[in-house]
């Protein structure tokens, strides 16, 4: 026969993988939620991801939009951007304003969109010790033509 603390043990570790699952759910379930959504049909020349900040950046900062799978879409660094960083995915089809620092508009132009490209982007904003300053996440929805 199986001990009892043993059933009691392990009835415990299934409630915690089932909680720990159902607050990972919700995590990403909000993020999804609270994003700010942009619409746009595929096909089209390109779509810009607002991202404005109120702060005034120093150029020791580094700016990263990643997507929902992580891979870094775009990173602007030491006053440029950092093509060598970024996914192939994206290689080619992104484009941030050269001024972003001064202007504080640190926006994604995603060029030649496809449904494949849906999903939410992250735009985040390092200090030099790579701390987050900020961090804004879109929803990208692209539909069919």
């Amino acid at each position: 026969p199986i001990p009892v603390w043993a059933i009691v043990l392990l009835v415990l570790l299934v409630l915690l993988v089932l909680v720990a699952a159902a607050g990972v759910s919700f995590y990403f379930w909000l993020r999804w939620k609270l994003a700010q959504q942009v619409e746009v049909k595929a096909g089209v020349k390109s779509v810009q991801l607002s991202c404005r900040t109120t702060e005034n950046l120093d150029g020791d900062v580094r700016v990263e939009w990643r997507d929902g799978w992580n891979r870094k879409v775009h990173v602007y660094q030491n006053g440029s951007d950092q093509p060598d960083e970024q996914s192939q995915f994206y290689r080619t089809r992104t484009k941030m304003d050269g001024n972003l620092l001064k202007n504080k508009n640190l926006s994604l132009t995603l060029k030649r969109p496809t449904y494949g490209d849906g999903g939410i982007y992250s735009c985040r904003v390092y200090n030099r010790d790579g701390h987050v300053l900020m961090k804004k996440d879109i929803r990208l929805k692209v539909k069919g033509q």
